[in-house]
């Protein structure tokens, strides 16, 4: 049987409990639809303008190394991180000791796709941002 954790990450916005929670259950949804047991949950909730430590990215991570889980689910491709070179880093490092990444709301898993969604995500916030100015 396939085991996960999930990782859930919010940064500065209103509620963030409330979209903690509702991030992990979109994951524990996908794990149940798809044969999955979560067997542990890591969460990082950032205050807007904070130092951005993600302690519980660094366990996830540090914990990769000796785990028995398989996979990493999160609720979408940027909450391992924003940025694409960030997220090379950590999908490499997963993938080093044997586990997989999986968006809980990204279509196919192929990993190509998924750097390419990514990508796309990470091109519309620019432009977002560039037009509030």
């Amino acid at each position: 049987m396939k085991t996960a954790v999930i990782y859930a990450r919010v940064r500065g916005v209103d509620n963030p409990e409330q979209q903690i929670q509702e991030q992990i259950a979109t994951c524990t949804q996908y794990a149940n639809e798809n044969g999955i047991t979560i067997v542990d949950i890591y969460v990082d909730i950032e205050g807007l303008g904070s130092h951005v430590s993600r302690l519980d990215l660094k366990q996830l991570l540090n914990d990769s190394h000796t785990a028995t889980w398989d996979t990493v689910i999160v609720y979408s491709n940027d909450r391992i991180a924003r940025k694409i070179p960030e997220s090379k880093k950590y999908r490499k490092i997963l993938e080093q000791n044997g586990k997989s990444l999986i968006s809980a709301t990204a279509v196919p898993e192929d990993p190509l796709l998924n750097e390419l969604l990514q990508t796309l995500d990470s091109l519309l916030k620019q432009m977002r941002k560039r037009r509030k100015k």
